[in-house]
């Protein structure tokens, strides 16, 4: 029997059989019924026409002209309920699964829809019921065993899904839909190299299977970015412009690379083929909300009625329109939703934060704080807003305690990721489920919370062997290494991460490891690298911003800086410094004081922005006195920066110099 573990060999063996299989027909098909009207039969015809297209939407229409003419032609149910099942209304398709039996089918030959139909529906003990309490016809076996196994996966039993997966490729391994279901566990067990080339595998059974297409640009998005996803979306919809899943992922990453317009129009084709579609809405939300249209971004989200608010992107801005209209327990209760489920999403967190902070229930801040851990992670913009929280509820000495934490916030936050679970609790999880990577990355990420970097350094290791698939793996031996001042060798793992997934955690390590062995040019290219797949992402900006610093490109600083820092609201404090800056240096220096005098205010102990603020007023003669206070601050804060040192000579040699004059 083929296994998992066996893949290459799998996809060898099962090439020669798809092959075969396609040429026959595809799964979904209908044989002429003496009896039925020609009527019933050309209806039947054109869907099957349909579904070879993917346009399963217009197969549900002729089916019902089909069954309108022949309503008790069961094969006809079977084939309306298994489109019903490829539009993914459950209901409907059981319904028609249940006229099936009545006219005669037996259940060998709807079983695995069923069970499928019941899976969708959420109701696991009966869909696992009717995929394993009797026979099975063979040719769908390999169906039923794959929709056996993703029940088992929704329930967690990783070792009966793999088994089931197994029992899917023996009967038939020439199904792409098996491997695009293959590929999805794969990627959520967070081996991303054995997901693509199960995506890969599925497409090159089926280059016109548009669920396959989609897919792999779903992995192609978290492997590599936004635009080298699109064009697996436009293949896909070169089949079946139609294809509102496809859409709604092309809409989707269209906007989320700041294709603002492109976006809106897919949004309303999406609202045009299906009217009150929830993801379609969504879309113009997002649309709605980037233009400051707060409001009407609020009518249109709530027009899903609440259906979209346990999916991550949806309750994010669902939290951030409730945050503009102080509606704090809405918005509380919606970035907890993304924070359940994302738990180190690092947006998500920032805005419940910010949100909270500026409200006047603290009770509420700190239990959300608490609850999901938000300040367990070194980062200064979340200590400053917790410094405000205890400022505003008259806790001076611990504001000023975490003022000076966010001062002293490292410089490389990311890979201190924290691990709210006990040492011992994680030891237990690997030794329940050995060969769960996820829980030994959570111990090893644990450990280097703990500073253990010995230990932490063997376990990452014997990961990347055993895991090679594994980005985390690679990055957990890169972390490692760059704790232990090993540049070189963090780079290296760093690399092998990136050739799986290119994401912005993996560019922000290489860069900073290139910046530590001085390869500057190295380091420039990767963050373009980065920002031409993901040419709006804001993080990645505000590097470029500080590049262009570093190459005295001003106004180019300047313009992104700002981009950067509108978008954010204009309260992150060593933003605020770079682009104050930015700003004296392209020539407008009143912008840069009140630019530097915000970030100070919001960051007064921060070496940085003290010393940042210095500069800014020691161009002006009459603010030279506190210039020199401020780069008196700034030594205090960091006696071992020589630049600080410096400026405070020149800045007390210029003054001396005004007051003799």
């Amino acid at each position: 029997m083929p296994r998992l573990s066996r893949f290459n060999a799998a996809c060898k063996r099962h090439w020669r059989a798809a092959m075969l299989s396609i040429a026959i027909g595809t799964m979904l098909s209908i044989g002429p019924v003496a009896g039925q009207s020609d009527a019933a039969r050309d209806a039947a015809a054109r869907a099957e026409q349909s579904i070879g297209k993917g346009d399963y939407r217009a197969a549900r229409i002729e089916m019902l002209n089909a069954i309108s003419e022949a309503p008790d032609w069961a094969e006809a149910r079977l084939l309306q309920a298994e489109i019903y099942l490829r539009l993914r209304d459950p209901l409907a398709a059981e319904a028609e699964l249940r006229r099936a039996r009545e006219f005669g089918t037996p259940d060998e030959q709807l079983r695995h829809l069923m069970g499928h139909a019941l899976q969708l529906q959420g109701q696991l003990d009966r869909a696992r019921k009717w995929l394993t309490e009797g026979p099975v016809a063979r040719k769908h076996l390999a169906y039923a065993q794959r929709i056996l196994a993703e029940v088992y996966l929704a329930d967690g039993d990783r070792d009966r899904a793999r088994a089931a997966y197994d029992a899917a490729i023996a009967a038939d391994g020439s199904d792409p839909m098996l491997w695009v279901s293959i590929a999805r566990y794969r990627y959520l067990d967070g081996d991303q190299k054995g997901a693509i080339d199960a995506a890969d595998f599925a497409v090159q059974l089926a280059p016109q299977s548009i669920d396959a297409l989609l897919y792999r640009g779903e992995l192609a998005r978290s492997q590599f970015g936004l635009i080298p996803a699109l064009p697996w979306f436009e293949r896909a919809l070169e089949i079946n412009p139609d294809h509102i899943p496809t859409l709604i992922a092309y809409g989707e990453t269209l906007g989320d690379a700041g294709r603002m317009t492109d976006m809106l129009a897919v949004a309303r084709k999406i609202i045009a083929l299906e009217p009150g579609n929830d993801r379609g809405l969504f879309l113009q939300a997002v649309l709605a909300a980037r233009a400051r249209q707060f409001d009407l971004a609020r009518s249109i989200m709530l027009k899903t009625q609440n259906r979209l608010d346990d999916q991550a992107a949806p309750a994010l801005l669902r939290c951030a329109l409730e945050l503009e209209v102080d509606n704090l327990a809405q918005a509380e209760e919606h970035c907890a939703t993304v924070l359940r489920r994302q738990p180190h999403n690092l947006f998500a967190g920032n805005l419940a934060m910010r949100g909270m902070a500026g409200g006047s229930d603290r009770e509420m801040f700190f239990a959300l704080v608490a609850e999901h851990g938000l300040l367990t992670t070194p980062n200064s913009f979340r200590l400053l807003l917790a410094a405000r929280a205890y400022e505003a509820d008259g806790n001076r000495p611990m504001a000023a305690d975490f003022i000076n934490r966010a001062s002293r916030a490292p410089h490389r936050p990311y890979i201190l990721v924290p691990e709210p679970s006990g040492l011992s609790e994680l030891e237990a999880a690997i030794q329940a489920s050995p060969g769960d990577a996820g829980a030994e990355v959570r111990l090893i990420r644990k450990l280097l919370t703990l500073d253990r970097y010995v230990e932490a350094l063997r376990r990452a290791k014997s990961l990347q062997r055993r895991f090679p698939g594994v980005a985390d793996a690679h990055l957990l031996v890169g972390d490692v290494h760059m704790l232990s001042n090993r540049p070189e060798e963090g780079f290296s793992a760093y690399q092998e991460a990136g050739k799986l997934r290119f994401t912005f955690d993996v560019m922000v390590r290489l860069h900073d490891a290139l910046a530590d062995l001085g390869r500057d040019e190295d380091k420039a290219a990767t963050l373009r690298s980065f920002l031409a797949n993901n040419p709006a992402h804001l993080r990645a900006k505000h590097m470029l911003g500080t590049a262009y610093l570093d190459a005295e490109r001003w106004e180019l600083a300047r313009v992104t800086l700002s981009e950067v820092s509108a978008r954010l609201g204009g309260n992150v404090p060593l933003l605020l410094a770079d682009l104050a800056w930015a700003e004296l240096n392209a020539g407008a220096p009143e912008k840069a004081q009140r630019t530097a005098a915000q970030a100070y205010r919001t960051l007064p102990m921060n070496p940085v922005v003290t010393y940042v603020y210095g500069q800014v007023l020691a161009e002006d003669d009459t603010r030279l006195r506190d210039a020199i206070d401020l780069f008196e601050k700034a030594v205090q804060l960091a006696p071992q920066d020589q630049r600080f040192r410096a400026s405070l000579r020149d800045a007390k040699r210029r003054y001396a110099a005004l007051d003799k004059a």
